[in-house]
């Protein structure tokens, strides 16, 4: 994730408005050097903002509508509206971080546009500067940024999603890989190795039953061949069901598949 993920994730929501706040706070102790202190009713003001911010940190729409709210409110009540106006800026930046529809932080940005523009109304000097550079920096910067956030999320999650299905289709080529060799083995196994053994079977037994005055000893010879023959025949038919359909055989452990990705925690529960 690059700095500005990192910067404007979402679960810092929270973290981002208490030090806005502090720099809101910090902005009315030596913010006002050279000049008058902050009056009772701009710290009062603020002071909501600062509030607002805090309760509201997860429903940014509601936080932009009070902000807006207090930003008229400080108009035409204190002379220095910085704090309310970078309130309603912000409020704005996480609205289009933040909503499902576009059209929601478009018509914020209207709202936020309006209200700077309703305290310029009959000075034409001061609206034309003010519409320029004030609009520029109180709505056009927070949606460019928060713009440039929902797209550089939107491209992640879609490279997220990309590497998800490659990796879906990478293993599914490997399953599909798997039980072809399997089908082969499992061709092999029946073809050439079952029947030979079968054959071997076959003849042990049938020499048992034609040889009638053999030593017994030697009987005994072609009782162990026999049974030998007849055990590895019947665990060559076992594997080949097995290489044919693995989970036909689930239920029993003895017979189970085991991915490669599941060897190693197969091999601790053994231990």
């Amino acid at each position: 994730m690059g700095w500005v993920g990192r910067l404007f994730d979402a679960r810092d929501t929270l973290a981002r408005m208490l030090l806005l706040d502090l720099s809101g706070v910090g902005y009315l102790v030596v913010g006002a050097h050279g000049r008058p202190g902050p009056t009772a009713t701009q710290w009062l003001l603020a002071l909501a903002a600062f509030t607002v911010a805090l309760l509201c940190h997860r429903r940014p729409l509601l936080n932009l509508l009070l902000q807006s709210a207090l930003l008229v409110a400080a108009l035409p009540l204190v002379d220095d509206v910085t704090i309310n106006q970078v309130g309603a800026s912000w409020a704005l930046l996480e609205l289009t971080m933040r909503a499902a529809r576009p059209r929601t932080f478009w018509l914020a940005a209207g709202l936020v546009t309006a209200i700077d523009l309703s305290h310029v109304v009959g000075d034409p000097l001061r609206q034309a500067l003010t519409g320029v550079f004030g609009l520029a920096v109180t709505v056009g910067l927070p949606l460019l940024l928060g713009l440039v956030v929902r797209t550089t999320r939107e491209l992640a999650r879609q490279a997220e999603e990309r590497a998800a299905a490659e990796q879906r289709r990478h293993e599914s080529e490997s399953r599909a890989a798997r039980a072809d060799e399997r089908a082969a083995i499992a061709r092999e196994l029946h073809d050439v190795l079952a029947h030979h053994v079968a054959s071997m079977v076959l003849r042990v037994g049938v020499a048992r039953h034609v040889l009638t005055d053999l030593d017994p000893r030697v009987g005994e010879v072609f009782d162990d061949v026999h049974r030998t023959g007849t055990a590895a025949l019947t665990d060559l038919r076992r594997l080949v069901a097995v290489l044919r359909d693995p989970d036909g055989v689930r239920g029993d452990a003895a017979l189970t598949a085991i991915e490669p990705a599941a060897l190693p925690a197969a091999l601790g529960a053994a231990v």
